[in-house]
């Protein structure tokens, strides 16, 4: 026992030594559609009556959704009891021996008051454009987040972190209003708009061409947030603007709103999601420019067994304003992606991706394709290994991505 105690000391002071945006994977969520023993001590879903004698439906928390696992309920920053729990229970090749599963749950947790929380990230990038060879080894992520419950129905919010490509150090931050009936809640502050599939990769074009890329700080606004989560549908919607001082003193603002709808079910989950965003683009040099960016899209998964599908495909359209003229120029997103659950701790996957920038031009889409193998071996770590091939117009890249991750 004093060997498990020291080996997790060490994993926890190299994570917090190692200098590397949490975000929740929606591959979990299809993952744990079975999982009801992390919250009920004896659940038995296929009789009716334990469901309707122990819970009404607006008491009831049971979700697939991201708030299962995370305060924040759109995904990411703080994990709560639950999900340190199943993070440190369910998730791993190897569990928490019984003797230390009170102090691996309460990580994080002082109390129902604070709860704090953390993602360590390092990668190895080895890149091979047309024969030139490059690598590259750097910190990736070094994040911490920290939730204060104010009053019962009521929390703060914050992630901050390292500075990277433009962010600040601190980067979301909210008032949450939650635990109200039906799973509904209520946030204000900054924050990423919701819509689509959150993905933990920011470099898929599901979230960079759509704007929505952790990394990169024009992905974050100042607003206000509303959801509903009843049993197995969802409902979230979203006002927002530009929270940063006009670019080039323009005075054209960011602003728009989004919203996204549907239903996570055990084995089927099917959504929809709109975002309309004035002044998306502002060009301060003549002639003067801007553009308006509307998107909607369908997302989902579809889980049989071991074996998980997950896909969204994405509509862009940019109208552009100069001098009196008007254009409009229409591109797409899309990504498959095909998991297989070898064992608890081990993930195959398989991912294709396009990105068409203009569906009137030929000849300009961009393809990749990901072989990937996710390895959870112990609590509180997991490390990936990737080969990548981009096909871009006039140019072909093969990557091969080592990536390490430390949580609590």
């Amino acid at each position: 026992m004093k060997k498990l105690l020291l080996a997790f000391t060490i994993i926890w002071v190299a994570a917090l030594l190692i200098p590397t945006a949490s975000e929740a994977t929606p591959l979990i969520s299809v993952q744990a559609s079975e999982r009801c023993d992390t919250c009920h001590v004896k659940p038995d879903p296929s009789d009716p009556k334990w469901v309707e004698e122990n819970y009404s439906l607006a008491g009831r928390k049971c979700t697939l959704s991201c708030s299962a696992c995370h305060l924040n309920p759109t995904g990411g920053m703080v994990r709560n009891r639950t999900g340190l729990y199943y993070g440190t229970h369910t998730l791993n090749m190897v569990k928490v021996p019984r003797d230390f599963a009170p102090i691996a749950g309460k990580l994080g947790d002082l109390g129902d008051t604070v709860m704090l929380g953390g993602d360590f990230r390092t990668m190895h990038l080895f890149t091979d454009q047309s024969g030139k060879s490059e690598s590259y080894y750097f910190p990736m992520q070094a994040d911490l987040y920290a939730g204060v419950r104010v009053m019962k129905y009521l929390s703060l919010q914050m992630q901050a972190g390292m500075e990277r490509g433009g962010n600040t150090a601190v980067r979301e931050y909210f008032a949450l209003v939650h635990g109200l009936p039906y799973n509904a809640y209520a946030k204000a502050g900054r924050f990423i708009p919701p819509y689509g599939l959150r993905m933990d990769d920011h470099t898929t074009y599901i979230r960079n061409a759509t704007g929505l890329d952790q990394s990169d700080p024009d992905s974050y606004y100042g607003g206000l947030e509303m959801g509903i989560e009843p049993l197995v549908f969802y409902a979230q919607a979203a006002y927002f603007y530009e929270d940063r001082p006009p670019r080039a003193k323009t005075g054209n603002i960011k602003k728009g709103f989004s919203a996204m709808a549907g239903w996570r079910g055990l084995w089927l989950q099917l959504g929809g999601s709109i975002m309309k965003v004035q002044n998306y683009l502002v060009n301060t040099v003549a002639p003067f420019e801007t553009t308006d960016r509307k998107m909607y899209g369908a997302s989902g998964s579809l889980r049989f067994r071991n074996l998980s599908y997950l896909f969204e495909f994405d509509q862009l359209e940019d109208e552009t304003s100069s001098t009196g003229s008007i254009s409009t120029t229409r591109g797409r997103v899309g990504l498959n992606e095909l998991n297989y659950l070898i064992m608890e701790g081990l993930n195959l996957k398989l991912r294709y991706e396009t990105h068409d920038p203009d569906t009137s031009t030929h000849g300009d889409t961009t393809r990749r394709r990901t072989a990937a193998i996710d390895i959870l071996p112990y609590p509180f770590m997991d490390a990936t290994f990737q080969y990548r091939r981009t096909d871009e117009p006039g140019a072909k890249f093969k990557d091969y991505i080592a990536m390490m991750h430390f949580w609590f």
